[in-house]
This record gives C-alpha cells, sequence and structure tokens, in this order.
C-alpha cells in the first residue's frame, strides 16, 4: 500500500490545532453574545437622585443610637440572653 493516502503527522496535528482554535472561537463568540443577551444595556438605570427621593433620615436619639431602633418595632417576648445568643452553634 502506497503510503500517499495517509496524511503525514504534521498535517495531522496541525488539523487538530485548528479544530481547537475553532472551537475556542466559537465558544469566546457565544459567551459574547449570551453575556449581551442577559446583561442588556438598553435598560436605562434609574437615577440615583430619584432612588433616594423617597429616604426620611433617621433622627438621632439622645444617646447617639437612631430613634427608629428604640422606638420601632417590639415583640412581648424577653429579649434573648447575650450567653445564649453568643454561645448557641446550630452545626451538626
Amino acid at each position: 500500500m502506497p503510503d500517499e493516502p495517509i496524511t503525514p503527522e504534521k498535517d495531522y496535528l496541525n488539523r487538530r490545532t485548528f479544530l481547537r482554535a475553532g472551537v475556542l472561537v466559537g465558544s469566546v463568540a457565544a459567551t459574547g453574545w449570551l453575556y449581551r443577551r442577559f446583561n442588556s444595556a438598553r435598560r436605562a438605570p434609574e437615577p440615583q437622585a430619584a432612588q433616594l427621593a423617597n429616604l426620611v433620615p433617621a433622627t438621632q436619639s439622645a444617646g447617639g443610637v437612631a430613634a427608629a431602633t428604640t422606638q420601632g418595632f417590639r415583640v412581648d417576648e424577653p429579649q434573648t440572653s447575650l450567653q445564649d445568643v453568643t454561645h448557641y452553634n446550630n452545626f451538626y
């Protein structure tokens, strides 16, 4: 059998490199397309000033703690002790 139908090793390895480069270029292009599709720049962000316009500043109490934390939500359960808060571990 003549050697002519057999692809030389140099060309065989070069073909694999070409295919590998093609797959790399395709995956980079697909990644870029997906990134643009899911992170569209068409949605204009709301100006930060408009977001901050409705905020109400916290008033400071005499001790420097915001009044909302001292006068806000209360429950009729006793406060958890510092010992339980700092030493309880729910790790299995």
